[in-house]
């Protein structure tokens, strides 16, 4: 290289702003998700990991984003971004949106069911039905936004009606263990969260026997993820397309759930 070339890329590396000749810093993103509901999410006070973190990771490959979460309970999640300034994106939020955030939908899904024991000979037709017999559903579970819909937070969450006297809301791994202790009649729950408890437990409770499963729910209830900023929603949308068009949004869910 010659001297005059080299004395004009000095000079003008000497006129660039000083933030200019820094390292750029990666940007983190704090990410808010559900906690204790694995196989979706597996929290501790050291880890968070799981299906949608794995879901949201890839999705974000390539963005040039670190990536930070934290667990929230369920019953918090939908407002995350509103009860929680620091928070940039809720992902696995359900039926409740606000005009202030931008939302990328079918992000997971869940398969809420209700589960009683074979030999208890439970039939159960419609949601009311529940009422006949004690419940056990997670925290959360009959908020106005539930995922159960409008009867479901009818029956067990409106405010101006009593609380049923045989319905709980407890952790995920409380009302499971709580199903096969034989402490309540039916337990509500996802398929996938329920197996992987019935596969957990059985070293310490009997998870063996027959179970009935009751579809009284809609089939399959997709979640949504909420950002404050329109182009990460985009950056995300775009990524969690390529998952799914490539077959790797499946091969995740078949990772953590067969």
């Amino acid at each position: 290289m010659g001297v005059k070339k080299l004395l004009s890329l000095l000079l003008f590396s000497l006129s660039l702003p000083a933030q200019a000749l820094q390292p750029v810093e990666q940007t983190t993103l704090l990410i808010g998700v559900g906690a204790d509901k694995p196989p979706f999410v597996f929290s501790n006070e050291e880890t968070i990991s799981g299906l949608e973190v794995d879901i949201f990771r890839e999705a974000m490959a390539g963005s040039g984003y670190q990536l930070e979460f934290v667990a929230l309970p369920f019953h918090q999640l939908n407002r995350a971004l509103l009860l929680f300034p620091d928070l940039d994106v809720a992902a696995g939020v359900g039926t409740e949106f606000f005009d202030t955030l931008h939302y990328v939908d079918k992000f997971s899904y869940y398969e809420n069911v209700a589960v009683s024991r074979a030999s208890s000979g439970i039939q159960l037709e419609s949601i009311r039905d529940l009422q006949q017999y004690s419940v056990v559903s997670w925290q959360g579970a009959s908020q106005p936004a539930t995922p159960l819909g409008p009867v479901f937070h009818h029956l067990y969450g409106a405010a101006d009606r009593q609380p049923h006297r045989g319905y709980q809301e407890l952790s995920q791994y409380s009302q499971n263990a709580m199903f096969w202790l034989g402490r309540t009649d039916v337990i509500v729950v996802d398929r996938a969260i329920f197996s992987w408890y019935r596969r957990l437990l059985a070293d310490s409770k009997d998870t063996s026997v027959d179970v009935s499963i009751h579809p009284l729910f809609p089939e399959r209830q997709y979640t949504k993820v909420a950002f404050r900023d329109p182009e990460l929603a985009a950056i995300f949308a775009a990524g969690l397309k390529q998952l799914k068009s490539s077959g790797r949004y499946q091969q995740l869910y078949q990772h953590y759930l067969d």
